[in-house]
């Protein structure tokens, strides 16, 4: 992969977004042979040539953001452009090979670009509307009905038999509409298997079919109507399929930080792009390479024929055999030779470790070649948990590639579950053998899910119902199903909120774990959530669309409720204290807004027995609030931008950024965290667990698909 810096970045970027005044847009090939690209954050057009020469030029008005870019015949640029700052309106933009830009002022916002056979400019455009809009080369507007298929047109293409194709999305069905230059239209229905919604991608393959992206599947229309699926990896994603020069469909797998291809007969393969890469547009250049957009102001390209390095193991975990030498395998799967430059040690505790010896570096690897590394723990490394990386420099897409070490880690059984995307299938608990990263299931513990009363049932006697999955009650040797925050201190109870299907959660049940005996409270009729269980009471707070500000404490056994605040948004109780989230009048900036509600920017403690408020955290024009308490960290939740941040929070503005270091998965929605001697245990939404210390940071710790549920076992 070779990348290419846009010239002047702003200070901040946003990854893969482009409605962000920050981001590259798309890019498109122009007739010229040179890569056209989107700069919305300086409001210019940008041209780079094969070699890597940047050029930019001036873009009229006041800014603008595109989700969509072409060419014509004659070889100029054509942009879908959307206004910004609450500007509902767009335009269409031409770009000629020279640079010159002219502006055409649509009534509604374009949402995607092709031209036609006719030689005129199409797009789709108003979102929520089914209106498609043509221009002409002189800029004479005309506006077309789309066939009524309630779903909203996303992607267009000009296609098989001089028609217009357009990807229309909803989320129930996706239909493909077929129209005429003269703006007739038929609707072919798809039978999309994951995510209708997800559809907005459509190219002309090099079969001369229609093909469709959308998530965990690319979709194949012949222009009679027949429909073929083609599944993607688990958890993939097709967003600006396009035709390679190679004969195959190429796509921007945003979910997993990659760029992916796909023969016409459904064999797909994935490169890997560098950690934080996210790109973005995606078109095939005239040197014969695919070009992209990435975070971090850049332009990149791949060849069609790549290497792919992969390790033998992600992890190397030492702690179960410290004096251990042991060995990396580097495979190269890949089409072409793998050609390495370096192998080093970096990350936290880098110095904890030793490359005992290298047969990587300084050699190049045939396709299905491989090579191999020794790493050790270094000697007189002292007790405690340890964690870097072995990180491989070479000419793949994904350099540099990462495997992790692990080391002094305590024995620890962490007991985590496993929730299956099937409601009928039961949810799997179990224990992982951090030493090793080995996971043993725990069939007693398992928990089945009721969709009628929307709860989870244990299979083990006495069955014990709850509003999720999983807690592991040391004391009582038993799965719970409900969150940490709800069990009693001395683990002989829990709680949870209920209510009927898309109504609030209006009851509040205590249950005994030795007898299975489910109490309903018998509260007022509100919208209950369990803040935290303490030894005076289960505290509750309030809300169904929204927050209510206030705490409230119920006793446990005669269900009587008190009033412990009532104002103020509490976001946790743990250890003795609340957590609010406030807004500090002193911030000159205007309060973030979250769905329309005006955003805090600060964090406050308030002792419930001393009533004593103090600052742990402010943050001026961001919206933040704490996620979760695990043991004595906050997981603190921020927004600023637009942009969401993740961070650990020790001792009043003491924070560490919290970012999975693995390319391309995002750290779970904290439902779930535990604490050991060790540090903190976090999931990825790809299926890694990892542990936090201060001072390791976050490092890949286990490759299991699980959610920590309590401390040690």
């Amino acid at each position: 992969m070779v990348e290419y810096p846009v010239p002047n970045p702003p200070v901040a970027n946003v990854p893969g977004c482009f409605t962000c005044a920050d981001g590259l847009g798309k890019v498109a090939l122009g007739g010229d042979g040179n890569v056209w690209f989107a700069d919305p954050a300086h409001n210019k057009i940008g041209r780079i040539t094969p070699a890597g020469s940047i050029t930019e030029f001036d873009v009229p008005g006041s800014g603008y953001r595109v989700p969509s870019m072409t060419r014509d015949r004659a070889g100029n640029i054509w942009m879908a452009a959307q206004g910004v700052g609450g500007e509902s309106r767009g335009w269409i933009m031409r770009v000629s090979p020279a640079g010159a830009v002219t502006r055409f002022a649509i009534p509604n916002s374009p949402l995607a670009v092709a031209v036609g056979s006719d030689g005129n400019v199409w797009f789709p455009e108003g979102y929520g509307a089914s209106w498609l809009g043509r221009l002409t080369p002189k800029g004479a507007y005309t506006e077309f009905q789309l066939p009524p298929s309630g779903g909203q047109p996303n992607g267009i293409v000009a296609g098989p038999g001089g028609y217009l194709w357009i990807v229309e999305s909803s989320r129930d069905r996706v239909d493909v509409a077929r129209v005429t230059t003269t703006g007739k239209g038929k609707d072919f229905p798809l039978d999309l298997l994951i995510d209708p919604l997800s559809a907005n991608s459509i190219a002309v393959g090099p079969d001369g079919n229609l093909w469709v992206g959308a998530r965990g599947e690319i979709d194949r229309l012949t222009p009679a109507g027949a429909f073929t699926s083609f599944p993607l990896p688990k958890g993939a994603d097709a967003g600006d399929l396009t035709t390679g020069p190679d004969g195959n469909l190429w796509f921007l797998d945003g979910a997993s930080n990659s760029i992916g291809r796909m023969t016409v007969q459904g064999v797909v393969r994935a490169f890997p792009l560098p950690t934080g890469a996210a790109p973005y547009g995606l078109t095939a250049g005239s040197d014969g390479r695919m070009w992209f957009a990435e975070w971090g102001y850049k332009i990149a390209s791949i060849g069609v024929t790549v290497p792919v390095p992969s390790f033998s193991a992600p992890i190397l975990n030492f702690s179960a055999a410290p004096a251990a030498v042991q060995q990396l395998t580097v495979q190269n799967s890949g089409d072409t030779a793998l050609s390495i430059d370096a192998a080093m040690l970096s990350g936290g505790n880098a110095d904890a470790f030793r490359i005992a010896a290298d047969g990587c570096t300084r050699r190049t690897i045939k396709p299905g070649g491989q090579c191999s590394i020794s790493v050790s723990l270094a000697a007189g490394q002292s007790a405690g948990a340890v964690g870097a990386y072995v990180e491989l420099h070479d000419n793949a897409t994904s350099s540099p590639q990462r495997a992790y070490l692990v080391g002094g880690l305590a024995a620890c059984r962490l007991p985590v579950y496993q929730l299956s995307g099937d409601p009928s299938t039961p949810t799997t608990v179990g224990f992982v053998d951090v030493t090793t990263g080995v996971f043993q299931e725990d069939p007693e513990g398992a928990f089945t899910y009721d969709a009628a009363a929307l709860l989870y049932r244990s299979v083990a006697a006495p069955v014990l119902s709850g509003s999720s999955p999983a807690t592991y009650d040391r004391q009582a040797r038993r799965w719970l199903p409900t969150k940490a925050a709800a069990v009693s201190p001395d683990g002989s109870r829990f709680a949870y909120a209920a209510g009927a299907p898309n109504s609030p959660l209006s009851t509040v049940h205590v249950v005994d774990v030795a007898t299975g005996r489910d109490r309903n409270l018998g509260l007022p009729n509100r919208s209950w959530i369990i803040k935290g269980y303490a030894a005076e009471g289960i505290y509750l707070g309030q809300g169904y669309d929204h927050l209510v500000p206030g705490l409230w404490l119920v006793n446990p056994d005669t269900g009587a409720l008190a009033t412990v605040l009532s104002g103020g948004n509490v976001t946790a109780v743990e250890n003795g204290a609340a957590w609010l989230s406030t807004q500090n009048p002193a911030d000159p900036h205007p309060p973030v807004e979250i769905n329309g509600a005006p955003g805090n920017d600060e964090v406050d403690r308030r002792d419930l027995r001393t009533g004593a408020t103090s600052s742990w955290l402010y943050m001026p024009g961001t919206d933040i609030g704490v996620l979760m308490v695990v043991g004595k960290s906050l997981v603190v939740g921020a927004v600023r931008d637009g942009v969401g941040t993740t961070l650990m929070m020790t001792a009043p503005n003491v924070t560490q950024p919290l970012k999975a270091p693995v390319a391309g998965e995002d750290l779970w929605s904290f439902a779930s965290a535990a604490e050991t001697s060790d540090g903190v245990w976090i999931p990825g939404r790809a299926g890694h667990l990892y542990l936090w210390t201060p001072n390791i940071g976050l490092i890949l710790a286990a490759d299991t698909h699980a959610d920590p549920a309590g401390a040690c076992a």
